[in-house]
C-alpha cells in the first residue's frame, strides 16, 4: 500500500471553514492537468461521509472515481 500524500499549511480562520471551503470549491481551484477528463473535467466532489467517493465529473456528467474516503470528520 502507498504511503498517503501530506500537506501541511496554516490559515487565519476556523478549521470547519477552511475545511468547507477546501472541500467544497475544489472543482473551482483543481488544475485541469490533474484530472483524467483534461479540458473536459468541470468539477469534482468528496462525498462527506467515510466510506464515500473522491470523485471527478467532466462536461457531459461522466463520473470518474479518484479515491474513497477513509474518514471524514469535519
Amino acid at each position: 500500500m502507498a504511503e498517503p500524500i501530506v500537506s501541511e499549511i496554516t490559515v487565519e480562520a476556523l478549521p470547519a471553514e477552511v475545511f468547507a471551503r477546501f472541500v467544497g470549491d475544489m472543482g473551482r481551484w483543481w488544475p485541469m492537468a490533474y484530472s483524467r477528463g483534461g479540458a473536459r473535467f468541470a468539477t469534482v466532489h468528496v462525498e462527506p461521509v467515510a466510506g464515500g467517493t473522491w470523485f471527478e465529473v467532466d462536461s457531459d456528467g461522466a463520473e470518474s472515481a479518484w479515491g474513497d474516503v477513509r474518514a471524514y470528520d469535519q
